[in-house]
């Protein structure tokens, strides 16, 4: 693939251990190293920056494998799961972010999506979103709360037209020890 053509300039909020260690990144390291990716911006939140930056200067972080200057670091105060939007502060930043560094693609990987995901739509950004999509963080908890899963995907398969979803659960263990059948 030619860079010049068809790179993305990527834009990835949430660098959580899976995210940052196990999934995206790495993955974004490879698109970069193909020339898919041409430059990334990682947003996440002030209160985990101290501990995300000493994780991405590892000596095995894949971060490091990107040049400095093509990669951005950026810190957003912490959002209350209840909101039914994206505070404009961080609407602002998020926007600002697009334009300063051309950003056309989006993967969130944060403990709530639906925020960001109605954010990336209304900029026409192509999403990426890590699973399961989550509209409320206690429904990735409890079990029980599937049912309330199920009607969520559901209103937003009314709302966003045109958008592909790909809902996939599978048997497991949940974080509270109960088991998925």
């Amino acid at each position: 693939m030619d860079s010049t053509d068809q790179s993305v300039s990527l834009l990835l909020i949430g660098l959580g251990y899976w995210a940052r260690d196990e999934s995206h990144l790495p993955a974004v390291v490879r698109a970069f190293n193909s020339g898919y990716v041409q430059s990334l911006t990682c947003v996440d939140l002030e209160a985990t920056s101290d501990a995300i930056v000493r994780t991405l200067d590892r000596s095995d972080s894949a971060y490091r494998q990107i040049p400095k200057a093509m990669v951005k670091l950026e810190w957003l105060p912490m959002l209350d799961d209840a909101n039914k939007c994206l505070p404009p502060q961080y609407e602002v930043v998020l926007n600002d972010l697009v334009k300063k560094f051309n950003i056309n693609a989006v993967i969130i990987a944060t403990r709530v999506h639906q925020h960001y995901v109605r954010w990336a739509q209304k900029n026409n950004l192509h999403i990426l979103v890590d699973k399961p999509f989550t509209t409320r963080g206690e429904l990735t908890e409890r079990p029980e709360m599937a049912v309330e899963l199920s009607k969520d995907i559901k209103e937003y398969l009314q709302e966003f037209h045109g958008v592909i979803f790909h809902v996939r659960a599978e048997a497991g263990t949940w974080p509270n020890g109960t088991t998925q059948d």
